[in-house]
Formats: structure tokens, sequence, C-alpha cells
């Protein structure tokens, strides 16, 4: 984006604000790199062990429940992430 005139940092803020706002969700899969994504229904995300693509899974759930369940569950507030090898590298 840089050839089009755009600061890295500037876009980032931009991005950052765009999430802070709700229009944006921010996601760390283990790796320390933010990606982000236009905010919907939350989702879990699949990250294949191998090559390190990135599948979002819309339309999934996972249900937990229980007297050790943490409250942050039941407010949406977790990021759930499956890891293993996608259809390409298996």
């Amino acid at each position: 984006m840089r050839d089009a005139g755009f600061e890295r940092a500037t876009l980032y803020r931009v991005l950052v604000n765009f999430a802070e706002v709700g229009i944006l969700s921010r996601t760390d899969l283990g790796d320390h790199v933010w990606r982000f994504e236009l905010h919907r229904d939350e989702h879990p995300h699949f990250i294949c062990v191998d090559c390190g693509d990135v599948l979002c899974l819309p339309g999934t759930s996972l249900h937990v429940e229980g007297p050790k369940a943490p409250r942050a569950l039941t407010k949406n507030e977790v990021q759930i992430q499956f890891k293993g090898r996608c259809d390409k590298c298996a």
C-alpha cells in the first residue's frame, strides 16, 4: 500500500480505531500478528500447523457450560481457535 501513498503506521492506527468502535474484529492467532476482519458474529478459526493457513469457521458453534466455566464464555469475550492439519496438508 506504500506505493499508493499510504504509510504503514497510519493504516494500522485506522484499523485499530475501527476495531475499537466495533467495525472490525482484531485477532491474534498465537503468532503475535494482529489480523483484522469485518466485525460479525464471533466465530472460531482453524489454523493449519503445517502451512499456517487460517480458515474462518462461520456458522460453527461450541457450547461450554458448567460450574467452573468462566463468565467470559457467556459474554462472548473469548476467541476459539482450532489447530491441526488442513485438507491440503493432510
